[in-house]
């Protein structure tokens, strides 16, 4: 049975899916949602109202750190999450951390912005660009002494930590200034067969 993937193309949780099905040569198809305006056929198959939402057979999944790990155990190669309890749990923490912690600022402005959630407010605004700065600054320090988020390569760690800079970046955040290791790593993202077959179009900007 084939695999439907039920994604918007800027979401950073459904562009991981995405990486993660190219990375392992995984046929899929694509139904793009329409957030603003969520078709019938998607409603019925999310829970949440949220994308992704993944359907292999009988077998339909949502929240993207679930469904990854999923595809990582049901295909395991590359391995993506690592080998031990250790490494995997280290890998898991970072995306825990960015899901739960240092993505919010971006979740806050999307809301503001894109889906009235949150009123406008130029403090409020302001507070949420220095989080997220400050936060790409961390990014800095810790790239300038390692060329991967985790495990000393390439993971799920990097998969979503990409997509959710490359949309702050889409949006025209973090380029005040230069962040040259943080910008090594992501050409280094860039440079992957699946993160180009996966990559939306454009993004939206803030305004």
């Amino acid at each position: 049975m084939s695999i439907t993937l039920y994604s918007t193309t800027y979401c950073p949780y459904a562009w991981r899916t995405r990486i993660v099905l190219h990375e392992k040569d995984v046929p899929f198809e694509i139904f793009e949602v329409d957030l603003k305006q969520k078709q019938s056929e998607f409603i019925d198959v999310s829970p949440t109202g949220k994308v992704p939402v993944f359907v292999d057979g009988v077998t339909t999944l949502w929240e993207s750190m679930v469904v990854n790990e999923y595809l990582e155990e049901t295909h395991p190669e590359p391995n993506l999450l690592g080998m031990t309890a250790a490494e995997k749990a280290e890998v898991r923490t970072e995306i825990i951390d960015l899901n739960w912690n240092r993505s919010q600022p971006l979740a806050k402005l999307a809301a503001m912005f894109f889906y009235d959630r949150l009123e406008k407010d130029e403090a409020r605004i302001e507070r949420e660009f220095g989080k997220w700065n400050a936060y790409l600054d961390f990014l800095e320090q810790i790239f300038s002494t390692r060329d991967w988020l985790a495990l000393g390569r390439f993971s799920l760690a990097d998969i979503s930590l990409y997509t959710t800079v490359s949309v702050s970046e889409g949006f025209g955040l973090g380029r005040d200034r230069e962040r040259p290791a943080l910008g090594a790593w992501m050409e280094r993202m860039n440079g992957r067969d699946a993160v180009r077959r996966s990559a939306p179009a454009g993004l939206p900007a803030l305004h």
